[in-house]
């Protein structure tokens, strides 16, 4: 499961990022082991916003893919 499949106000803890994403993902905290909470997703599903560490990060729903997750 990707973090693209939460719904708004869904939790999860990050397992792994697939192969192919953006090293900006990980300088900005989206570490395995951490937990997210989605905030809100745009009208066309673009952008995610989402709740890491302590504060609100705004994520493409195309980099929103490569983040695996467990509920």
């Amino acid at each position: 499961m990707t973090l693209k499949d939460l719904k708004i106000g869904e939790k999860a803890v990050i397992k792994e990022l697939k192969t192919g994403f953006n090293m900006k993902l990980l300088e900005m905290g989206c570490v395995p082991g951490n937990s997210i909470k989605v905030l809100h997703i745009g009208f066309r599903g673009s952008p995610i916003a989402i709740q890491l560490l302590d504060y609100t990060l705004a994520i493409r729903a195309d980099d929103a893919y490569f983040i695996e997750i467990e509920v």
